[in-house]
């Protein structure tokens, strides 16, 4: 959320990605969500020049090995291609501290 606020203060336009929809609003200015999927099949996505990859299951959450993997690795790796295919300049991926940590259990 902090990222948001700040990206939006120094006058960006956002559009963010999220595994649901739902209507995202910071300080009264309403923000573009897609699906994960939409991303992939959306007509503006000329427009961007850089995508920030937040999504992320980590060791907080349940669910089988097959999900994480899907989320952290599979998913990361569409959106850089997704990214290099349409000439988006910069990615950025920002993930847990709890993905990497192995002494943290659920």
């Amino acid at each position: 959320k902090e990222l948001i606020k700040f990206l939006i203060s120094k006058g960006h336009n956002l559009t963010c990605i999220s595994g649901i929809r739902k209507e995202l609003n910071f300080n009264g200015k309403s923000i573009n969500l897609l699906t994960y999927n939409d991303i992939f099949s959306t007509n503006n996505i000329g427009k961007y020049d850089c995508l920030i990859n937040l999504a992320v299951k980590n060791n907080n959450q349940q669910g089988e090995i097959e999900e994480f993997y899907e989320v952290n690795v599979n998913l990361a790796e569409k959106l850089l291609i997704f990214c290099i295919e349409n000439k988006i300049k910069k990615f950025i991926y920002l993930g847990s501290y709890h993905e990497l940590n192995k002494k943290i259990k659920n």
